[in-house]
């Protein structure tokens, strides 16, 4: 449980490619994702460095079809990465299906209010929990 919440403090706006959630979620990355994660439908322009140096790989589309992440440290430390279109992908957190998981988990009931997150795109439901 708590890489599941580091995860969710950690990925801005709970939004990312599986390569990012799973360096947070491990092993619990298919059945996350299962159970919690969708499809933006909107691709990624970045991509994760696999050598967890903390930067993010430039992605380039190449005419021929080809996709590759380009590290744009400077000086260049990174090897560039080969990718497809899957792997470009962003996921985000399906903040109702986590919901009413937790809500079954604690024997409660959850009834959706209107968002009290002001100008935030990505807002997690405001939900009033009652215990019985």
């Amino acid at each position: 449980m708590s890489r599941m919440r580091q995860s969710l403090e950690s990925i801005p706006d709970q939004c990312a490619v599986l390569a990012e959630w799973s360096e947070w979620l491990g092993n619990d990355t298919a059945t996350f994702r299962t159970a919690f994660l969708r499809k933006t439908g909107q691709d990624a322009s970045s991509y994760p460095c696999p050598r967890e140096c903390g930067c993010a790989h430039r992605v380039v589309k190449h005419d021929d079809g080809s996709i590759v992440a380009v590290c744009d440290c400077d000086p260049h430390r990174c090897d560039d990465i080969t990718l497809d279109a899957a792997d470009l992908a962003v996921y985000e957190l399906n903040w109702q299906k986590l919901g009413r998981a937790l809500t079954a988990a604690l024997d409660a009931e959850m009834r959706e209010t209107d968002s009290v997150y002001p100008a935030r795109s990505r807002s997690p439901p405001t939900a009033i929990i009652s215990f019985p």
